[in-house]
């Protein structure tokens, strides 16, 4: 933060004569995003960054992300068997308020377009793994998103049923003749 003007003094940041303050949209009633943001609030105040709870109608609260109108935001996003492809709208094109889509950091950076276009046709799962190391390394260079935890996938089968359950990246049931009740 001092590399980027800001100074630290009193217990709080200021660059230009501003004090730094974040805010977190949270939408009233749901409690994992209230205890994911009283987390954030309390991390924060830790380095003397005061967070802000914004407490909005839980049938505004995507309505003000896709309009921008919050500066964080807690939300999860689900795997798919094709993390490649499936993640590239989180992150590319740039998308404006209001738009469609679903990069709701308003930004992106323009290598991506052709860096995903790349991964998505190589049918060569090193070259795939070579290029998609470069998506991720061009995303962390100007981080819009920070994970904070993986949701587990959790599913309850028969004790009986074999070959049959949860996979984050994977699909566990790609073989259905080896899934079957064992008893």
């Amino acid at each position: 933060m001092k590399d980027a003007g800001w100074t630290n003094a009193d217990g709080k940041w200021t660059k230009d004569g501003k004090d730094l303050a974040l805010s977190v949209i949270v939408p009233q009633g749901t409690k994992s995003n209230e205890l994911r943001a009283q987390q954030i609030q309390s991390s924060l105040k830790k380095i003397d960054i005061d967070v802000k709870l914004d407490e909005v109608p839980s049938a505004d609260y995507f309505t003000n992300i896709m309009a921008g109108k919050y500066e964080m935001a807690t939300f999860g996003w689900q795997g798919t068997l094709f993390p490649v492809s499936s993640s590239e709208s989180l992150f590319y094109p740039e998308m404006k308020p209001g738009g469609d889509g679903q990069n709701f950091a308003f930004v992106t950076d323009p290598k991506l377009g052709d860096l995903w276009t790349q991964a998505n046709t190589e049918l060569d799962p090193a070259k795939r793994l070579k290029i998609t190391s470069q998506i991720n390394d061009t995303i962390a260079s100007y981080m819009p998103m920070l994970p904070i935890y993986p949701y587990p996938n959790v599913q309850v089968v028969d004790k009986n049923l074999a070959n049959y359950g949860p996979g984050t990246f994977t699909d566990l049931t790609d073989d259905w003749t080896k899934v079957g009740f064992t008893k």
